[in-house]
Formats: structure tokens, sequence, C-alpha cells
């Protein structure tokens, strides 16, 4: 195909470059310009790949990703039309870009790569040049060496996977076991981490990082990223968007819980440490992402101090740890997440007489332990259950009888009993 052609009413306007196994030209049609992706080799194998792609982009309903305005694979050169972006990501950071259009894309790149893990694909070879941007929105491009989790046959893999993909990106487990094949979305998280180097860095190659390169916040979440051992990096793109969002919380926060703590063990005298903790817990309610940090920096010993000292101001505790919760749309909850917020419930219930209160902490606890599916989340509801008075039971019995398949289902999922006082109320 030559500038000039004409394909099904797309005139061909302009070489843009190569990408997968495919050619890319600027197109137009009715005054609108568009991208036509033509196969580029007659070899089977790599058509097929080429067909793969366009199958996956048409499965794909995520507005990060490109998406295909027209197509036909069964022409003698298979092609696809689609969307025409301003420039690549690569481009843009070489042009240069401020700290806080940094963060900007990778979180949207993080949202479009989570939106392709969660319909079930790999795409293999993240890398700037693979992220478009049209009008300041990121979009996740060539999907030329993707995979489908589940669906995709071994033939379509084939043999040198060490050569899958682009090697400063290039997740070990593909370059050094040649398992292509056998890639998930944590060889995905590894490109993910190389690629956050480079934006951080201002372009420099991320083959060999230097954590002097980029301040010590970017470099743990680049770090973990990029482990060895695919066990040892984040295990989902949502953990990476937690703390690249906890990053910037931290940021933007005058004081932070860090610091607190370490006025603490160097001589601050406990009222002040506590009220410092209740007001930064004030600061950042709503924050669920940092709520959670918080109370796992600041441990038993700190929490216990704090509690005691703040028994009159326990039903706002409460409040901020319910709102919190219940207000939450950008944080992804972890497993472990669960333990530390029922652990915490526990503790605020320890240190009030309110049945009130009581009840709505054990009511969280109830539907956080089953949503997630926790056992240890689960045993602590019991544990918060097995501490209500016989008096306190007698006071809630509409609330237990209401919770009867919960307290049965935990009791069978953890092997732990209840109380007596609990038992006549449910049996």
């Amino acid at each position: 195909m030559e500038i000039g052609d004409i394909i099904k009413g797309y005139t061909i306007k302009e070489y843009i470059g190569d990408g997968g196994m495919g050619i890319v030209f600027k197109v137009e049609k009715d005054g609108k310009e568009y991208a036509l992706k033509i196969c580029n080799t007659t070899d089977d194998e790599y058509v097929s790949r080429f067909k793969r792609e366009i199958r996956m982009m048409e499965t794909i309903n995520n507005n990060r990703i490109v998406k295909i305005i027209d197509k036909d694979i069964d022409a003698s050169i298979p092609y696809f039309i689609m969307e025409l972006c301003d420039e690549s990501l690569e481009n843009a950071v070489e042009r240069g870009l401020s700290e806080e259009k940094k963060f900007d894309y990778i979180l949207q790149l993080c949202d479009g790569l989570k939106g392709l893990h969660d319909q079930g694909i790999i795409h293999r070879d993240i890398k700037p040049g693979n992220a478009l941007i049209v009008d300041d929105k990121i979009k996740v491009s060539d999907l030329g060496l993707g995979k489908f989790i589940k669906r995709d046959t071994p033939c379509l893999t084939p043999t040198d996977d060490k050569y899958m993909g682009t090697y400063d990106y290039m997740a070990p487990e593909i370059y050094i076991d040649g398992k292509g094949r056998d890639a998930d979305k944590r060889s995905d998280i590894f490109s993910l981490g190389k690629l956050l180097y480079f934006i951080f860095t201002d372009g420099e190659s991320p083959f060999a990082m230097d954590s002097k390169k980029v301040t010590a916040d970017i470099f743990s979440i680049i770090d973990k990223c990029t482990k060895l051992s695919p066990d040892d990096r984040y295990q989902d793109v949502g953990e990476v968007i937690n703390a690249i969002k906890l990053c910037l919380l931290y940021r933007n926060t005058e004081i932070s819980v860090e610091e607190i703590i370490s006025n603490h063990r160097l001589g601050i005298n406990d009222k002040d440490f506590v009220d410092k903790v209740y007001n930064y817990l004030l600061k950042i309610q709503g924050e669920l992402g940092l709520l959670i940090k918080s109370i796992r920096m600041l441990k038993m010993q700190d929490l216990t101090i704090f509690l005691r000292y703040k028994k009159s101001e326990v039903n706002i505790i409460k409040d901020i740890l319910l709102n919190t919760f219940s207000e939450n749309n950008d944080y992804y909850i972890q497993w472990e997440d669960v333990d530390v917020l029922v652990h915490f419930a526990f503790m605020i219930m320890n240190n009030t007489s309110d049945i009130q209160i009581k009840k709505e902490l054990l009511a969280f606890a109830f539907e956080i332990s089953k949503d997630y599916h926790r056992f240890s989340a689960m045993s602590t509801t019991l544990d918060m259950l097995n501490s209500l008075s016989s008096g306190e039971v007698k006071s809630i019995i509409p609330f237990i009888i209401e919770k009867k398949d919960y307290i049965n289902t935990f009791k069978s999922n953890t092997n732990k009993s209840i109380s007596d006082s609990i038992k006549l109320v449910i049996n």
C-alpha cells in the first residue's frame, strides 16, 4: 500500500510508523482522520496474531484502550482502522512533563492496563511507545503480542518466546526462562515498573535503573513492580494504583503519620501524640488508602494509647472508619486491608460502652468480612460478638437474629465457637 491509495473509502495520507506485526498510516475519510494498521507479513502465524489483535480490541470495552472503527480481516492484506492519536507517551516524556502530568498519565495508563487484565487479557509489550495520547487522555495500544488468559492456544506463542516484547521492559521470566506463553498480569506489572522509571527520569532507559535518579517514594513502587520473582511483585495493577495514589496523597499532606510516630518515640508526651493522631485522622477522612496505611503504621501499642485517651470521641472515630470505607470509590481494597479494618473496628468497640456504636461496628465487620470472604476477619468478627455481655446481647437480639446466617457461616469457616448467650439467641 502506498500514499494516495484508497481502501474502503479511506485515503492513505502519510506513513506513521511500525507497530507489532503491522505498519500504521494516517488516513482520511469524509473529512475525518484515522489511523490505518495493515498486516505487514504473509507468515501464517503473524497473520493469526494480527487477527487476534483485532479480536482483542473488539472484545474490550474500556475508554483507555484504542478503539477499532472499521476492519477487513479477510482481505488479501488484513487491516483495521482505529482512532488517530496525537502522540505517544514516549514523545510526550521526551518533550518534558510536569510532575503533576507524570502522575496523571501513569494513573491513566494503569487504569487501562487494569481494564485489560479484568477482561482476561495480558498485553505482554507495555512500553512508552504503546501508550498513545488523544485529547490529553492515555490510550493503551498495540495488542499484537497480547493474549487471552484462558482462551488462547499454545500454537499462537512461538518457540522463541524470549524474543517477545521489548527487551528494556521485558519481564525476566520471559527473556530468561523463555516463558512468554506463561506470562501473566505480573509480567505486565514488571513492564509497568520499567515504564514508571522511564517517565520519572524524563526518558532515561530503564535497562539499568539507578535509584538515585528518582525520588525514594516513587522508586519504592518501581522496585516492587520489578522484583525478579513474580511472587514478590504487586499481584494486581490495583495495588500499583493504590501505591501511586498514596504517594500523591502523602506528598500533599502537610504532616505524615510517620512524623507523628517518630516525634512520639523521641519524647513527645502521650496527650500531644494522641491529639496529633486524632487531628491527622480527621484530616484524611475519606481517604481509605491513607487510613489503612496509618492504622498499619500506628500498630497495637500506639492505637491502644490513642483510643484510651480519646474515649470521649470514640463515636467520631467510629464515623471516620465507617464513612471513609463507605465513601471509597478509588482505592482497591486488598485482603490484608480487610483484616486491618476489622481489627481496628474491634479496638474501637473495646473502648466504648455504647451498644449502638458496638452494633454499627459489628455490622461493618460482618459485611466486609463476608464480602471479601476473609477468614481471619471472620474470626475477629466472632471475637467481637463474643465480647458482648449477656445484657448487651439481649439489647440487640433482633440484630443478632438478622445476622444468624453470617454467624453460622463464620463459625463453619473458622471453627470458632460462640458464647452461650449468642447460642441462646440463634438456636
